[in-house]
Protein backbone atom coordinates (compact mmCIF):
# COMPACT_ATOMS: atom_id res chain seq x y z
CA UNK A 1 0.00 0.00 0.00
CA UNK A 2 2.67 2.77 0.94
CA UNK A 3 4.88 1.99 -1.85
CA UNK A 4 1.65 2.16 -4.16
CA UNK A 5 0.77 5.21 -2.65
CA UNK A 6 4.22 6.91 -2.96
CA UNK A 7 4.46 6.18 -7.00
CA UNK A 8 1.09 7.70 -7.12
CA UNK A 9 2.10 11.03 -5.04
CA UNK A 10 5.36 11.48 -6.71
CA UNK A 11 5.20 9.61 -10.24
CA UNK A 12 7.34 7.54 -10.03
CA UNK A 13 8.27 4.06 -8.23
CA UNK A 14 10.35 4.32 -4.90
CA UNK A 15 12.54 1.63 -3.26
CA UNK A 16 11.50 1.05 0.33
CA UNK A 17 13.31 -0.19 3.18
CA UNK A 18 13.04 -0.80 7.39
CA UNK A 19 15.99 1.32 8.93
CA UNK A 20 17.66 -1.07 11.64
CA UNK A 21 17.47 2.72 13.65
CA UNK A 22 13.63 3.66 14.50
CA UNK A 23 15.02 6.85 14.89
CA UNK A 24 15.36 7.12 10.59
CA UNK A 25 11.68 6.54 10.46
CA UNK A 26 9.30 3.39 9.75
CA UNK A 27 10.61 3.49 6.09
CA UNK A 28 13.37 4.70 4.29
CA UNK A 29 14.45 5.88 0.63
CA UNK A 30 17.78 6.08 -0.93
CA UNK A 31 17.69 8.50 -3.68
CA UNK A 32 20.59 9.95 -4.43
CA UNK A 33 20.96 13.47 -5.12
CA UNK A 34 17.03 13.75 -4.72
CA UNK A 35 16.67 13.56 -1.64
CA UNK A 36 15.72 17.21 -0.02
CA UNK A 37 13.53 17.76 -3.36
CA UNK A 38 11.43 14.78 -3.26
CA UNK A 39 11.13 15.12 0.60
CA UNK A 40 9.52 18.71 -0.20
CA UNK A 41 7.42 17.49 -2.92
CA UNK A 42 6.14 14.55 -0.77
CA UNK A 43 5.87 17.48 2.34
CA UNK A 44 3.87 19.89 0.09
CA UNK A 45 0.89 17.48 -0.50
CA UNK A 46 1.43 14.90 2.56
CA UNK A 47 -1.45 11.82 2.76
CA UNK A 48 -3.20 11.78 6.52
CA UNK A 49 -0.91 8.69 6.53
CA UNK A 50 2.06 10.18 6.99
CA UNK A 51 3.50 11.72 10.36
CA UNK A 52 6.17 13.36 8.79
CA UNK A 53 9.03 12.77 6.02
CA UNK A 54 12.33 14.13 6.21
CA UNK A 55 16.41 13.49 5.13
CA UNK A 56 19.14 12.24 6.07
CA UNK A 57 22.14 12.63 3.61
CA UNK A 58 20.83 11.10 0.46
CA UNK A 59 18.32 9.01 2.28
CA UNK A 60 14.23 9.97 2.65
CA UNK A 61 12.61 8.97 5.90
CA UNK A 62 9.07 8.07 6.08
CA UNK A 63 7.33 8.34 9.65
CA UNK A 64 3.58 6.72 9.53
CA UNK A 65 1.26 8.34 11.61
CA UNK A 66 -0.77 6.82 14.06
CA UNK A 67 -3.93 7.67 11.90
CA UNK A 68 -2.04 4.57 9.51
CA UNK A 69 -1.59 2.21 12.38
CA UNK A 70 -5.31 2.48 13.49
CA UNK A 71 -6.75 1.94 9.81
CA UNK A 72 -4.36 -1.33 9.47
CA UNK A 73 -5.94 -2.56 12.78
CA UNK A 74 -8.54 -2.10 11.80
CA UNK A 75 -8.10 -3.59 8.56
CA UNK A 76 -6.57 -6.76 10.34
CA UNK A 77 -9.90 -7.66 12.26
CA UNK A 78 -11.83 -6.90 9.91
CA UNK A 79 -10.21 -8.75 7.38
CA UNK A 80 -8.95 -11.97 10.09
CA UNK A 81 -7.01 -14.78 8.04
CA UNK A 82 -7.34 -12.87 4.91
CA UNK A 83 -5.26 -9.67 5.65
CA UNK A 84 -2.42 -9.29 3.40
CA UNK A 85 -3.34 -12.57 1.53
CA UNK A 86 -2.17 -12.19 -2.33
CA UNK A 87 -3.76 -14.09 -5.22
CA UNK A 88 -1.02 -13.40 -7.30
CA UNK A 89 0.41 -16.64 -7.32
CA UNK A 90 -3.34 -18.93 -7.06
CA UNK A 91 -2.42 -22.00 -9.38
CA UNK A 92 0.90 -21.50 -9.90
CA UNK A 93 3.95 -23.75 -9.31
CA UNK A 94 6.48 -22.75 -6.60
CA UNK A 95 9.44 -24.17 -6.51
CA UNK A 96 11.18 -24.45 -3.06
CA UNK A 97 15.52 -25.11 -3.11
CA UNK A 98 16.83 -26.82 -0.29
CA UNK A 99 20.29 -25.98 0.53
CA UNK A 100 23.17 -28.78 -0.76
CA UNK A 101 24.22 -29.00 3.02
CA UNK A 102 20.99 -30.43 4.59
CA UNK A 103 21.34 -33.00 1.50
CA UNK A 104 25.03 -33.88 2.38
CA UNK A 105 24.29 -33.83 6.26
CA UNK A 106 21.36 -36.53 5.53
CA UNK A 107 18.62 -34.06 7.11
Amino acid sequence: MIVEELKKLIGQPVKLEHPTNLTFGDYAANVRGAAAALAARINQQKPDWLEKVETVGDFVNFYLSSKFFVAEIKKINSEKNNYGRKDNLKNKKVIIDVPGSLIMNGK
